[in-house]
């Protein structure tokens, strides 16, 4: 269950001081600003988590939509037929 939990940014540096000077609880638009440039970046480490956790639901929406694909292609009529006639014109022996 605890791999379900949201991720919380590492706060660096010390607490940020309140208005009489205690210090509190950052929020989390103080964690967002304190962020470095590499921790902005998109976290591909999440996305690959995600996939490996329902892969399962991941392969059978896939194996469905695929089967229900080629069903419908292989049900459907087509309305129309096209022919072409390809000329190719060379150049004669003689020149």
């Amino acid at each position: 269950m605890s791999e379900r939990l949201p991720v919380v940014p590492h706060q660096s540096g010390p607490l940020p001081e309140s208005g009489d000077g205690s210090r509190s609880v950052a929020s989390w638009q103080d964690l967002r600003a304190r962020r470095t440039p590499e921790e902005t970046g998109t976290d591909w480490r999440r996305y690959i988590a995600a996939a490996l956790r329902y892969k399962w639901l991941i392969l059978l929406a896939t194996l469905l939509g695929t089967a229900g694909g080629y069903g419908a292609a292989r049900m459907v009529k087509p309305e129309y037929q096209a022919e072409a006639t390809l000329w190719i014109e060379t150049p004669g022996r003689e020149s």
